[in-house]
């Protein structure tokens, strides 16, 4: 089980602890990001990993953010920026969560405190 927020394994390499090629990261990384993990959710909008803090189905821009982070390829990357834009809710501003089938039903605004803005 991995949650959204940061410290994560998700957030691993991007913290210093390992590679991003590394390849138990990349297994670790595969298992975070499928329903093997039991907050990860995924949707109509959006598929990533939520938290115990907001509402099943509800996924953090925060760990969209570190799925791109932590990508190896270019498209992984501009694939996680599109989908930060696309996932706004037209606010342009990013969430703590938001439902994986409506944007637009989110929780706060948190952009500030985190840095995505």
């Amino acid at each position: 089980m991995d949650d959204a927020n940061i410290p994560s394994l998700l957030a691993a390499p991007y913290l210093g602890f390992c590679a991003k090629d590394d390849p138990i990261y990349l297994a670790t990384r595969r298992t975070i990001l499928s329903q093997g993990n039991p907050y990860y959710y995924q949707g109509n909008a959006a598929a990533n990993i939520g938290s115990s803090h907001t509402p099943e189905n509800y996924i953090w821009h925060i760990a969209l953010a570190l799925q791109g982070l932590t990508a190896l390829d270019q498209d992984s990357k501009k694939e996680m920026l599109d989908l930060l834009v696309a996932t706004d809710a037209g606010t342009h501003l990013m969430h703590e969560g938001f439902d994986v089938n409506d944007p637009y039903q989110y929780t706060r605004d948190v952009s500030g405190s985190l840095g995505l803005t």
